[in-house]
């Protein structure tokens, strides 16, 4: 395929080196020469520097022979414009990352393909469901989502005291959209039927509309659903996108923010967090507002040295570890 990338960023370079890798013909454009020298340097591709979103320049990197055009650069509105542009151009499939909600809202109204895009990927929402998903599903061994996350599957482990124990799935009250696919045990794995047991420690496989899920998985996990304590450092995109997946009754959310201006923003954007403007990274403020006994602790930030620091201050008996999810440090 020939594909034409905008941007040489992280976000574009990494997919050049991917696509490229794949045997693709791929073109990247963008503004900085130095950023196009090292991708030429390391991969097989072609380079042009020159403005995305004008037209002639678009045109003159081929833009109306390609398969596909990504619009990758930093900048939400540049690469929305650089799409609809390619688009009239004659690309047949156009790939457009935002950053932005208001943005990235556009597929739920249709207006995204009347622009001319046919995808929206939003990098920031994708990191911030997946830590959601880990604080949401902890006793979870896999999770996957299709649809925009409105259908799930997951893997779960049958506890001992699970009221499914000992009975047939015809005789569970799942939801109507939930169902078992599989059930996994020492003798092996099989497809499971209507008149398949479960047995304590087995894994169940289970499909279905996400918003009914937490009422399936009540079913092979004995226990009420526990109160989450969540602190998150960090004003960016991450952090927001983090704050607006979390908007529920079971998770109580701190969100720290350094930039007076910008926690007055996001105390009037967020009404279900609380916005604080202290750095939780100093020893008088994480004492202060006791961030040793919250459940988890969430750095999206830049500064990996700032989630460090967090560690070395951090009660190891309350916050027992540090994990990186997607590029961000979570101490939980």
């Amino acid at each position: 395929m020939h594909i034409l990338i905008a941007g040489a960023g992280e976000v574009g370079g990494h997919a050049a080196d991917v696509l490229s890798s794949a045997g693709d013909n791929v073109t990247v454009i963008d503004l900085s020469a130095t950023r196009l020298e090292r991708l030429s340097d390391t991969l097989d591709l072609r380079t042009l520097r020159g403005h995305c979103a004008h037209l002639e320049q678009l045109e003159g990197a081929g833009a109306g022979k390609c398969d596909v055009f990504i619009a990758a650069t930093q900048v939400d509105e540049i690469n929305l414009l650089a799409a609809s542009l390619a688009r009239l151009l004659g690309v047949k499939k156009t790939i457009v990352r935002v950053h932005h909600a208001a943005h990235y809202r556009l597929h739920e109204t249709h207006h995204a393909s009347e622009l001319g895009v046919d995808r929206l990927i939003c990098p920031e929402h994708l990191t911030a469901l997946d830590i959601a998903r880990t604080l949401r599903n902890p006793g979870a061994i896999a999770i996957e989502e299709f649809a925009r996350g409105q259908v799930l599957i997951q893997r779960v482990l049958v506890s001992p005291t699970s009221t499914a124990v000992g009975r047939r799935l015809r005789d569970l009250t799942l939801p109507t959209s939930v169902r078992v696919a599989t059930i996994e045990r020492s003798t092996g794995a099989f497809i499971a039927t209507a008149e398949s047991a479960v047995e304590r420690d087995d894994v169940v496989t289970l499909f279905g509309e996400s918003k009914r899920f937490e009422a399936a998985r009540k079913l092979f996990q004995k226990g009420k659903t526990k109160h989450l304590n969540v602190v998150i450092m960090g004003e960016e995109s991450v952090a927001v996108w983090l704050c607006r997946v979390l908007k529920s009754r079971i998770f109580s959310v701190r969100l720290f923010v350094h930039n007076r201006e910008r926690a007055e923003e996001l105390a009037g954007k967020l009404d279900h967090v609380t916005v604080l403007r202290a750095d939780p990274t100093d020893a008088d403020t994480f004492a202060e507002e006791r961030i040793e006994v919250a459940d988890a602790f969430i750095s999206a930030t830049d500064d990996d040295m700032m989630a460090d620091q967090l560690e070395a201050i951090a009660d190891p008996t309350h916050l027992r570890r540090v994990t990186e999810v997607n590029g961000l440090r979570s101490v939980q």
